[in-house]
């Protein structure tokens, strides 16, 4: 099989990413070639940067869970450590060449590869006439005269900004987990939550109470969501805990995705039990005001139109 292919980490799979991917699908279209899209694990700041690297705004198990959502006829996992990132740009290539067979190669406009950072998509053209592949750069993605990256969204999701981190997203910063039992206290006070823990890798905004959605069965459920410690039940644990407003089944065990919508609160602590659970009563009703006043809009992400089929993963 001939492949038109691109490369990246794509971490969080954004707009700029989302068009790179669209340009590989139509172009594969058009000139009777299989698409196939080229990621690493670990990501390579993992390795480059150790105890430095950023947190993902995808983890790992997010991102596949996105690239299958895209109908990619192949996902090739290339494993990154020390030896990958010593190649040469010309040993990097060829290596990819052994692993597919590339009939032409889509790279964003930043893309550097081969040890310390030294290819780029010039170097990248340059090899191509020289192994036989085409190379296509697609410009960046500009957004109120901003461009789309990973790094600007991850700064929006550190200050909490996440309706602006959502739009260059194309769908709200979101969070896949299991659910786990707790202890039981939200039930106690007649509030009972989902508990999730959180992927020590993965990017949280700040701690505090959200207005969020619950994805689940293709259902996207209201829930007011404490994302941080518990200091009122004395828990310094950070969790993630939805309560899923006007639902009432059991999610243990059950994996579902947790999408972050809107900054509500900061996290207080209270004199008693009775005292938080007057709270969270006046935040549901702050979040039924929020969510009478919603619009979802059109997020591929969770749309039942879109198909399922599994990409191949290797």
């Amino acid at each position: 099989m001939k492949y038109i292919a691109t490369i990246g980490t794509f971490d969080g799979i954004h707009l700029g990413h989302q068009s790179i991917i669209d340009f590989v699908k139509k172009t594969a279209s058009e000139k009777n070639l299989h698409s196939a899209l080229i990621t690493f694990e670990p990501y390579p700041s993992n390795i480059l940067k150790k105890n430095q690297a950023d947190k993902r705004l995808t983890t790992h198990s997010e991102r596949m869970w996105i690239f299958r959502k895209l109908d990619i006829n192949k996902i090739l996992i290339i494993p990154f450590d020390k030896e990958l990132a010593s190649k040469s740009p010309s040993d990097f290539v060829k290596m990819l060449l052994s692993k597919i067979n590339i009939e032409a190669l889509v790279v964003g406009y930043n893309f550097c590869f081969g040890e310390k950072r030294s290819g780029n998509s010039v170097t990248l053209q340059q090899l191509g006439e020289m192994l036989g592949f085409d190379v296509y750069v697609i410009p960046p993605l500009d957004f109120h005269n901003h461009i789309v990256s990973s790094s600007r969204i991850r700064n929006l999701v550190n200050k909490a900004s996440l309706d602006i981190a959502c739009k260059l997203l194309g769908y709200p910063y979101s969070i896949l987990g299991s659910i786990q039992e707790g202890h039981g206290r939200g039930r106690e006070i007649g509030f009972p939550t989902a508990n999730m823990n959180i992927t020590e890798n993965k990017l949280i905004p700040p701690d505090g109470v959200y207005f969020g959605k619950v994805h689940y069965k293709n259902k996207s459920l209201n829930a007011l969501i404490n994302l941080g410690a518990a200091p009122t039940a004395k828990r310094e644990q950070k969790l993630l805990e939805a309560f899923i407003i006007d639902f009432k089944e059991n999610l243990y065990d059950k994996e579902i995705w947790v999408s972050l919508l809107k900054f509500h609160r900061e996290i207080d602590t209270f004199s008693s039990f009775s005292d938080l659970k007057k709270q969270i009563e006046s935040d549901i009703l702050q979040a039924r005001i929020y969510f009478n006043k919603f619009t979802p809009g059109d997020s591929w992400l969770w749309s039942e139109k879109l198909s399922f089929k599994k990409s191949a993963l290797h």
